[in-house]
């Protein structure tokens, strides 16, 4: 676990994740009326962050976002026999 100096055991308080906060996640235990609003936009941020990512590796035709080789490829003629 990090040592963040936060109290991981605080209610209704947005936190970063005890294991995954250098990763940029957080964490909130028991959401209430103080975080509600901060989690929905981190929520929405997230999302939209990850929209955007999906739309620009679709729109470089491929999954895991490597480029395409466009080069044409030229195939000899299967052997006779």
């Amino acid at each position: 676990m990090l040592d963040t100096g936060f109290d991981y055991s605080a209610r209704d308080q947005v936190m970063p994740h005890p294991y995954y906060g250098s990763q940029y996640w957080v964490g909130v235990v028991s959401p209430a009326a103080n975080t509600i609003d901060e989690v929905r936009h981190l929520l929405d941020e997230a999302h939209r962050f990850a929209a955007r990512k999906h739309a620009n590796r679709s729109a470089r035709g491929t999954r895991d976002g490597s480029v395409l080789d466009a080069t044409p490829r030229v195939s000899a003629a299967p052997p006779e026999g």
